[in-house]
């Protein structure tokens, strides 16, 4: 109940004790319409704490697997997800995991600020891994870290990973998804605060399948879905991110949303009073099943 203590065993997991009761109503009210049906029963997605690295720096997710499918034979698709500014210990994080565990897959919140706690929350605190993560090699090495974490999962077939983020969890799936690495398929960015940067100059050719083309060194190049609202303060460069995708050669794909603003897919936005922040129901629900569409025909 709450918000959270803020410890390593209760963490804050929510603005406050409203945003988080709010959350928690929403999504009591997807499993009540069947939106968590997995082969037609409801499955609830068990949760465990994971650590893992990139370079010295040490990182705290979250791996949800529906119960059904744990010590499955088979290896099962992954997913990373990416948290917006307030950290990875956050409601609405864990409400989508379980959401894409249900239908299959392996999901991992993902950690960019070394945030066990969920210190995130606090602005003060994070003011500092924010800075850090102005740094697009930054970004994008963390981002790495986090694939790579999933992809080592025994219970995960490596060659079949997406990546989805919020805000600039948005920005790290782009960042992810121009890096090209293997076994990535998509890459899905909500409202994602993106611009050429992140993106990168187009990679060294490889003969026929160089920048220019769908491929990278190794293989197809991840799809990327930019779902973005009109209303937007935050990303003023959009444009100018999807111009370097088309340099890079990486194939994608662009909604915007008319009158929808930042935060415009979490219920929990309805209660912040900041400008250019809003939740949309309707441009929530036509982003997620977007979505949705192009993870089912990447992870096929």
């Amino acid at each position: 109940a709450g918000a959270g203590a803020g410890t390593a065993g209760d963490p804050r997991v929510a603005r406050d004790d409203a945003w988080a009761a709010l959350l928690r109503a929403r999504w009591a009210e997807d499993a009540r319409l069947g939106n968590h049906l997995a082969a037609s029963r409801l499955s609830t997605a068990t949760m465990a704490r994971v650590e893992y690295g990139d370079g010295p720096e040490r990182f705290f997710g979250d791996v949800f697997v529906a119960p059904e499918l744990e010590g499955a034979k088979r290896r099962l698709p992954g997913v990373v997800l990416f948290h917006t500014a307030a950290g990875p210990r956050d409601l609405f994080l864990a409400w989508k995991a379980e959401l894409l565990a249900a239908r299959g897959c392996v999901v991992l919140v993902a950690d960019l600020f070394s945030d066990e706690r969920g210190d995130g929350w606090d602005a003060a605190w994070a003011a500092a891994p924010r800075a850090e993560l102005r740094d697009a090699a930054t970004l994008r090495s963390r981002a790495r870290a986090a694939l790579s974490s999933l992809q080592a999962r025994p219970d995960v077939d490596a060659a079949k990973c997406a990546c989805l983020g919020w805000c600039l969890g948005g920005r790290a799936a782009i960042a992810l998804a121009a890096a090209g690495p293997e076994g990535l398929r998509a890459a899905v960015s909500f409202h994602g605060v993106v611009d050429a940067s992140v993106v990168g100059p187009p990679p060294a050719a490889s003969g026929p399948s160089g920048p220019s083309g769908p491929s990278g060194p190794s293989g197809p190049r991840a799809s990327v879905l930019l779902l973005h609202g009109a209303e937007d303060p935050f990303v003023p460069k959009l444009d100018e991110a999807v111009a370097a995708l088309k340099a890079a050669g990486i194939p994608y794909e662009t909604h915007v949303f008319g009158g929808a603003k930042h935060g415009f897919t979490n219920p929990a936005q309805a209660l912040n009073d900041a400008d250019g922040f809003d939740y949309d129901d309707k441009a929530a629900a036509t982003a997620w099943a977007i979505a949705e569409q192009a993870l089912v025909a990447a992870l096929a």
